[in-house]
């Protein structure tokens, strides 16, 4: 493992994926590169590779360390009202990180790596909604698809997300309510 330059802490993956997230809110996911990083951490770009496999795997690795910030304290109220804080928590990271968000979509592993974080609350609101189990991976879906779509969608969203958001809820009420 390489030595840190006199006076520099250890080289650590924590500060690889923080540093790595910094220039990616900075200056979007697409100017990101382990040279560019290497310099941004001042070591050898070949240092990283002791730590990360590579841009992909950092992906994946900064994937998890938004989602982790994200509270999962279990919200209180209805399964709408608790999709709605659920909602409210998960568009916070998208518009925290919006140009890593819009990379991650496009990433099978970072899509998995977010969602296993992100999804527990939104799964067990829809639980409590009375949705057969079959339903409510689709429903999850539905909703973080749309959000991701909102918030993709940035400034140029007219209206807040609530208002869709409770569209594709009052069709779950309706599913529900159906014999």
């Amino acid at each position: 493992m390489p030595r840190p330059k006199t006076g520099q802490s250890p080289l650590t993956r924590e500060h690889i994926i923080e540093t790595a997230l910094s220039l990616v809110d900075a200056d979007g996911f697409d100017a990101l590169s382990m040279r560019r990083l290497a310099a941004a951490l001042g070591v050898d770009p070949m240092a990283i590779y002791h730590h990360i496999d590579g841009k992909d795997a950092l992906l994946v690795e900064m994937a998890r360390a938004i989602y982790t910030t994200m509270d999962t304290t279990p919200p209180t109220g209805t399964w709408r009202e608790q999709v709605h804080v659920f909602a409210a928590r998960y568009y916070a990271i998208t518009q925290a990180h919006p140009a890593l968000v819009i990379r991650l979509l496009s990433d099978a592993a970072a899509v998995d790596a977010a969602s296993t974080l992100a999804n527990q609350l939104l799964y067990a609101a829809l639980g409590e909604s009375g949705l057969p189990d079959a339903h409510i991976s689709l429903a999850a879906g539905v909703i973080v698809d749309y959000l991701n779509g909102y918030a993709l969608g940035g400034k140029y969203a007219t209206t807040g997300y609530e208002a869709g958001l409770d569209l594709i809820l009052d069709g779950i009420t309706t599913r529900l309510l159906k014999p």
